[in-house]
């Protein structure tokens, strides 16, 4: 604009652009004569714009320059919308994608399914400023075919559009049934594990049946929705012989069969129960007809065991100092068997006289084994230290001691149990190992 009419012949008018990155500089103009003003075009570059940039465009008629100040927004565009392969009846999430951050204000983008019946998407997404990318929701329906469904998103004169693929649940099947022998009068678990997990409110009744009334298990269970997996217990009656069971898990159509082993009660053999007099050692031997077993040791049935045994070269063997002779040795099966035998009292013989011989000297020698931080103390009689190898009888009192910051675990080998201490009559060469953390 003039500050009045053009003279004869018209005026000139030139431009300068401050930034010809972002805006060329309009080509010059003239304003006729008698005319005030005059109309002139700025071409906006800057394509590569990520926010707002401003710039001055000078004007002059060679006499008198002006300037104003230009800002260039940059172009903000719609790119992409993604959609989701997911399982009918979950949901999913889906993304939207501009060219470049959204400006001031974000960009509010519309959504539409093409069936909402089966997918339903928010009916906008705003991308907040200064950022290219949102998320948005899918939730979907159960398909009983593969099934796909359109979403069209839309902003600023840009449409796009994509698909939401979803597929039909799969067949909820039994994978395994799993049951472990027992011994019969006793109770059991069975574990059930399903190919995949339930996907209706009620889960998965299962139905169970036994092909022995002797075994009872319940008619029912029930895998919960969303989960692979469940257990049931089951009752077994005493048995005379090895008894075996089908326990059948059915559902939807299929089976799956698995074999319950009922054992009778253990039979306990007591091979040897003796007491020497000299060395104060009770020590009794067994066997046991049933494999998954503890064997606990003790005199007097009435009274209860007094220590667990120990295999020891294919023999349950168990050890302890009493000061006098028992009558009894009983040995208890953990699955219900026991036998009880008399003890044999045994008196170590010395060399008489006129021979000159002296008493039978027997040593055997103590590996203690360290795991860990940790030492370990060997007292004897009296309390007095003592160290490897030992007389034979000589009963040996190992202490464990934790470093600081190594907690005391336990005993292992011809010791067991968590207590810091543990007593051993040496009969053998004999091994400890002492566990520390």
């Amino acid at each position: 604009t003039l500050a009045g009419p053009a003279p004869v012949g018209g005026v000139q008018v030139v431009f300068l652009s401050t930034d010809q990155t972002i805006a060329a500089t309009p080509a010059s103009i003239s304003i006729p004569e008698g005319q005030t003003s005059g109309t002139f075009t700025v071409s906006a570059l800057g394509t590569a714009l990520t926010v707002p940039n401003t710039l001055r465009v000078y004007a002059s008629d060679r006499t008198v320059s002006q300037s104003q100040s230009l800002t260039i927004t940059p172009l903000v565009r719609l790119t992409a919308v993604t959609g989701a392969t997911v399982e009918g009846g979950f949901s999913s999430y889906g993304t939207l994608s501009l060219n470049i951050p959204a400006q001031a204000g974000g960009a509010l983008v519309s959504l539409t399914s093409g069936n909402p019946a089966l997918v339903t998407v928010p009916a906008t997404v705003l991308l907040q400023q200064g950022y290219p990318n949102a998320g948005y929701t899918i939730a979907t329906a159960p398909v009983t075919v593969p099934t796909m469904v359109p979403v069209t998103a839309s902003w600023n004169g840009d449409t796009f559009a994509a698909q939401v693929s979803l597929s039909p649940a799969p067949v909820v099947s039994i994978s395994s049934l799993a049951v472990s022998p027992v011994v019969g009068g006793q109770s059991f678990t069975g574990y059930l594990t399903m190919n995949t997990f339930p996907r209706a409110a009620e889960g998965a009744v299962i139905t169970l049946s036994s092909s022995d009334s002797s075994v009872k298990i319940p008619a029912t269970v029930t895998v919960l929705k969303g989960a692979f997996s469940t257990t049931f217990a089951g009752t077994t009656s005493i048995t005379g012989s090895i008894k075996n069971v089908s326990i059948t898990a059915s559902y939807n159509g299929s089976s799956v069969v698995s074999n319950l082993q009922v054992n009778p009660i253990p039979l306990v053999t007591i091979l040897t129960a003796d007491y020497n007099t000299s060395t104060k050692i009770f020590k009794v031997t067994a066997n046991t007809s049933y494999a998954n077993s503890v064997l606990t040791f003790g005199t007097d049935p009435k009274l209860g065991p007094l220590a667990n045994m120990q295999i020891e070269l294919g023999v349950w063997t168990g050890a302890t100092i009493l000061a006098t002779a028992p009558t009894q040795a009983t040995v208890w099966n953990s699955n219900g068997g026991q036998a009880t035998i008399p003890v044999v009292v045994k008196t170590t013989a010395t060399g008489g006289g006129g021979g000159g011989g002296g008493a039978a000297s027997t040593t055997f020698k103590l590996t203690i084994v360290t795991a860990g931080k940790g030492t370990v103390a060997t007292t004897c009689s009296g309390g007095t230290a003592c160290s490897s190898p030992y007389q034979s009888g000589t009963s040996v009192t190992l202490t464990a001691t934790p470093a600081v910051g190594s907690p005391w675990t336990g005993w292992s080998g011809a010791c067991s149990g968590t207590a810091t201490t543990c007593t051993v009559a040496m009969t053998k060469d004999t091994s400890v190992t002492a566990t520390f953390k």
